[in-house]
């Protein structure tokens, strides 16, 4: 073969097109290594910077001497074809087999020269450095970067993630002192998943000065590489983060993540914020497909951090756990407090024969929609929305309610109109139920087992 033709890190397919996968598997070597890693290459500097495979079942040591290349000389002069260098040392190949870690683009050439997928070695090897520290196994296949759990750390961050070249970082916290317990155990959840996942050891969890929060973070570089090129996350504070194609089929998961970190649950209200506008259209899209009704609000004041925020309706929470819901361990507490409450507010359903209303049963079912007895105060409440109606609208239901009850007056300022008489008819004959009726404690748990499943 003509030297010129011989592969190099200039002609390598490998490191062309951004590929994700080539023949089924994902493309390791293309991810790990990038053209530019190869710019400035002067003394084979490339060889202190790029990943390393660390051999320790020997198995690719028993490969290099099934080569029988005395002084490894072929395989040393391959390396070099392809780094574009002088020929690899002796002294530092043989120091290479002492260690047991070889330099990434010494295993593309040797598994080229056997014809071999490189995939096949590094699946099951883990990766380090030119120090041989802060080592790491990365998935191989379409199944294991697309896992329900990466989908939901995805969300993570997206929400509270942020990256550079060197390391990962998440933070979490709480106005509260008393509920960082719950955001340590949170950054524990997910250390100690991604330990198993990636087998990654260089990361900790620390308090933030002078703040209520923990941060974890992750300092390696094939880890944040990976993050980058395989999920299609930014480096650096985030312009325009969007969610990866690989999780088209489990957006509900990556939502979780997101909710999880920029969403909260308190009061019984469940709401979410982000500045970035395709990152909350993709949001609102889903809620929409998921047919979990919400209402949105722009906070523009400061015109440099616009925050689009989304308030999932009250009538949509449930539907929202079970679909969506949260794995945070704090707001998984927050999620069996509220199914394990009555709602205060109720609905009218009907009123019972023996009343006789004087205005027709349309306009009394529309007029009690807006009412509320207060029992045993001689009190009637008009509720929140009868103020957001239009003027016209609310003359006509006040006239009704008058011309039902016999009665002039009309709601104070805060919305009462004091009548004994009218309090006992509703009471007596109208039938209001409970909005929201305390779930089974059967069906609680099951819920918080599937929302917890995420970290098993």
């Amino acid at each position: 073969m003509n030297n010129v033709n011989k592969l190099n890190c200039y002609n390598d397919p490998l490191l062309f097109g951004n590929k994700l996968t080539i023949n089924d598997n994902i493309n390791i070597y293309g991810i790990l290594m990038k053209k530019e890693d190869f710019e400035n290459n002067k003394k084979g500097a490339i060889l202190k910077k790029c990943p390393y495979i660390y051999d320790e079942d020997n198995e690719i040591e028993k490969i290099i001497h099934k080569l029988k290349d005395q002084n490894y000389i072929k395989i040393r002069q391959l390396l070099s074809d392809y780094l574009k260098t002088k020929r690899i040392r002796k002294d530092t190949f043989e120091n290479w087999l002492k260690q047991r870690i070889y330099p990434l683009p010494l295993i593309r050439v040797l598994f080229q020269e056997l014809n071999k997928d490189i995939v096949d070695i590094i699946k099951n090897k883990k990766i380090t450095d030119f120090c041989n520290q802060s080592k790491i196994k990365l998935p191989t296949n379409i199944q294991e970067i697309s896992s329900d759990f990466m989908a939901y750390f995805v969300g993570l961050h997206l929400g509270d993630g942020t990256l550079n070249e060197e390391r990962w970082k998440i933070t979490d916290g709480d106005r509260e002192s008393r509920n960082l317990i719950y955001s340590w155990n949170f950054l524990h959840k997910i250390k100690k998943k991604l330990k198993k996942r990636f087998y990654i050891t260089s990361s900790k969890i620390y308090k933030i000065k002078n703040k209520n929060a923990y941060s974890l973070q992750i300092n390696n570089k094939w880890f944040c590489r990976f993050l980058k090129y395989v999920y299609d996350v930014e480096y650096g504070e985030k312009q325009n983060p969007r969610v990866s194609y690989l999780f088209e089929k489990k957006s509900r998961l990556v939502l979780r993540g997101l909710f999880d970190t920029d969403g909260s649950i308190k009061y019984y209200r469940i709401n979410i914020g982000t500045k970035y506008k395709v990152l909350y259209n993709w949001i609102v899209g889903i809620l929409e497909k998921e047919k979990i009704e919400y209402k949105k609000k722009i906070n523009d004041t400061n015109k440099r951090n616009t925050l689009y925020c989304v308030e999932i309706k009250k009538e949509s929470i449930k539907p929202f756990l079970n679909k969506i819901g949260f794995s945070h361990p704090r707001k998984m507490q927050e999620i069996e407090k509220y199914l394990l409450t009555t709602s205060a507010s109720s609905k009218f359903v009907g009123y019972k024969k023996g009343y006789s209303p004087k205005i027709g049963k349309e306009d009394l079912e529309y007029l009690c929609k807006f009412i509320r007895p207060i029992k045993n105060a001689g009190k009637i409440y008009f509720l929140s929305k009868f103020n957001k109606l239009k003027k016209a609208k609310k003359k006509e239901i006040l006239e009704n309610f008058r011309l039902n009850f016999n009665i002039r007056k009309s709601p104070d300022k805060k919305g009462y109109i004091y009548s004994y008489r009218i309090e006992k008819i509703l009471t007596k004959y109208f039938i209001y139920e409970k909005k929201r009726k305390r779930s089974e404690k059967s069906i609680i748990d099951s819920l918080i087992k599937k929302l917890d499943n995420i970290w098993f």
